[in-house]
């Protein structure tokens, strides 16, 4: 028998993981079209930074079809390992756009930043994972600075958007407004709430919500673009 909170878990975060998956291949199409390197880092950026919820979909399948779990260990890297490269890459295009000037002083910080944890994370990994456990401070400190340097730059990002003179842009804005704000309280959620049912759900909601308005934010929909050039016309 499935537990209940697994079973939550899992299913709502493979519709997360799902959807996260559909704007990076959307986004890697579009980079072979376009040939823009942005839409690539982008494509990884939409997997990596929801990367903490594919440990719940693995373990709704082990737990389905073969009665097990992921070991704590396998958790830990699954959860972790990826964050960091997805924070690197989405600030290797924020910086594309502002602070163009700081770009490498960013770019760097942020590269030992995450080198420095990545070499924590696997160190402890390799000597015993429950060295974690008795450190999760430090992990859910690393967790909450990631989460605020995504906030930031991301509502940075979308008020430039805002600012254009560029309708499309300008809407683009608003959803990416939208999805970062959404992200950071389904991720909070996420890791302040005592797990129920309820509170599950409403983190992945918040979640779900946020990729589906990333998608809007960098890949406006024909039909909506179409919507907005017909409104501009009648004004």
């Amino acid at each position: 028998m499935v537990d209940n909170l697994v079973l939550a878990y899992g299913i709502l975060s493979t519709i997360l993981i799902s959807l996260s998956l559909f704007i990076s291949f959307k986004m890697i199409s579009i980079y072979f079209k376009l040939k823009k390197k942005e839409f690539l880092f982008m494509s990884i950026v939409a997997i990596a930074i929801y990367e903490p919820w594919w440990a719940y979909a693995i373990n709704l399948i082990l737990a389905l079809f073969f009665n097990s779990e992921l070991l704590a260990g396998h958790r830990y890297f699954i959860t972790y390992i990826g964050v960091p490269i997805g924070m690197y890459l989405w600030l290797v295009v924020f910086t594309e756009f502002l602070y163009i000037n700081k770009k490498k002083l960013i770019l760097t910080l942020i590269a030992i930043y995450g080198v420095l944890f990545e070499t924590i994370l696997l160190t402890m990994l390799y000597i015993d994972y429950e060295l974690i456990r008795t450190y999760i401070f430090f992990y859910s400190l690393y967790f909450f600075s990631i989460l605020l340097i995504i906030l930031i730059s991301g509502l940075l990002f979308a008020r430039a958007s805002l600012r254009s003179s560029n309708k499309e842009i300008k809407l683009k804005g608003k959803f990416l407004f939208i999805a970062f704000i959404s992200f950071s309280i389904g991720a909070l959620f996420e890791n302040l709430l005592y797990s129920t049912i309820l509170t599950i759900f409403f983190s992945i909601f918040f979640l779900i919500i946020s990729v589906i308005s990333f998608y809007f934010g960098f890949i406006l929909p024909s039909w909506m673009k179409k919507h907005l050039s017909e409104e501009i016309i009648e004004k």
